[in-house]
């Protein structure tokens, strides 16, 4: 069964745009506003929250999204280090292919696995 929910480009614009202002502190993320049940980020971006630091950024001006799981109390140190270190990384070009590298991704995406650990 397949299940297709297609929204309009002005809902997604309004959903994800400030609807609530929550603050005025330019560089905490959480008081850059809320939409419908979108937390607006620094830098253009908005995000999805889950508990204790899990994430699912859009940063719609690199056309990317980035999700992070993690079990923190420092949220905000959190969404620093991907505006801090992961935003900067970004280029407005392609860069140039590196089939060496690229096979090395393969061969390690290719021999991942998951190991059950017990939970502590």
């Amino acid at each position: 069964m397949e299940c297709k929910t297609t929204y309009p480009a002005s809902w997604v614009e309004q959903a994800t745009s400030k609807q609530v202002s929550n603050g005025s502190d330019p560089t905490r993320d959480w008081d850059q506003g809320y939409g419908f049940q979108f937390w607006r980020c620094r830098h253009g971006a908005f995000r999805g929250d889950g508990m204790n630091g899990q994430f699912c950024i859009v940063m719609p001006q690199q056309d990317a999204v980035v999700v992070m799981t993690a079990n923190t109390r420092d949220m905000q140190a959190q969404l620093n280090v991907v505006w801090d270190k992961l935003l900067p990384a970004f280029h407005d070009k392609r860069l140039p292919a590196n089939k060496p590298e690229y096979r090395k991704l393969q061969e390690t995406l290719a021999n991942l696995e998951v190991r059950n650990q017990p939970v502590k």
